[in-house]
């Protein structure tokens, strides 16, 4: 119990202080610093929702406009029910633009709630000038929430196992490059990007829940008697004298 009341202020003066000399080490690499600066542009919020949610919503009216299957049978989906590879539905790639734009629309709500300062920096200017709260990290925030949606739109794509697994890797790495380079350019602490990631997985298993085939099933059924109980009701007509 000690050593932890101990610990917990080294801990939050390390992460006060992670930023300063992030920004210290890279500024004196200008290679590196023009790196971190060009990657911080790339991958900002704005141009990653834009860009994602155009390309879901683009996919999802392009597969609306396609000759449907059997009556009854979802785009996507083979007559049994089963998904044909390579065929998201038109509803899965809507359901994925919403759940990044709910990322957005969360990560903005929390910096409005929480208003936490960006960290303190002992050499002066940060890389990259950033507005606003430090907490959570927005760009860590929407592009998990946006890694997670493109791993779904992957698996109702059909895509195999074994690659679904080398692009979730793929997206974790660009995920967490992205955390490192928000404390190097000095725009975040450590604990402001874990919160950005912690943000976007709770909105995707949010939106998953609500939106999601499971959900939607809950949604319908709600308020309806159990099968067997229907089953068993004795009919009106059938007890009329």
């Amino acid at each position: 119990m000690h050593d932890a009341r101990r610990l917990a202020p080294a801990v939050a003066a390390w992460d006060e202080h992670a930023a300063s000399r992030a920004v210290d080490r890279v500024r004196s690499r200008p290679a590196l610093a023009r790196a971190a600066v060009g990657w911080d542009a790339a991958l900002a919020a704005r141009r990653v929702d834009v860009v994602l949610v155009a390309a879901l919503l683009l996919g999802a009216a392009h597969r609306s406009r396609r000759p449907g299957p059997a009556h009854g049978v979802e785009h996507g989906a083979t007559a049994d029910g089963s998904r044909s590879p390579g065929a998201p539905s038109p509803r899965a790639l809507v359901v994925a633009a919403l759940t990044v734009l709910a990322g957005w629309a969360a990560q903005a709500a929390a910096k409005a709630a929480i208003r936490r300062p960006r960290p303190p920096l002992g050499s002066g200017a940060p890389l990259v000038r950033t507005p606003g709260s430090s907490t959570p990290s927005g760009h860590v925030a929407n592009l998990t929430t946006a890694a997670l949606v493109v791993h779904d739109v992957a698996a109702h794509a059909g895509m195999p196992r074994t690659a679904r697994r080398v692009l979730a890797a793929a997206l974790a790495a660009l995920v967490a490059v992205t955390a490192l380079d928000r404390v190097a350019v000095g725009a975040h602490r450590p604990s402001d990007v874990a919160a950005g990631a912690a943000l976007g997985t709770i909105v995707h298993a949010a939106c998953a829940r609500i939106l999601g085939p499971r959900g939607r099933r809950r949604g319908r059924h709600r308020g309806r008697a159990p099968a067997a109980a229907r089953r068993t009701a004795p009919s009106t007509l059938s007890e009329t004298p």
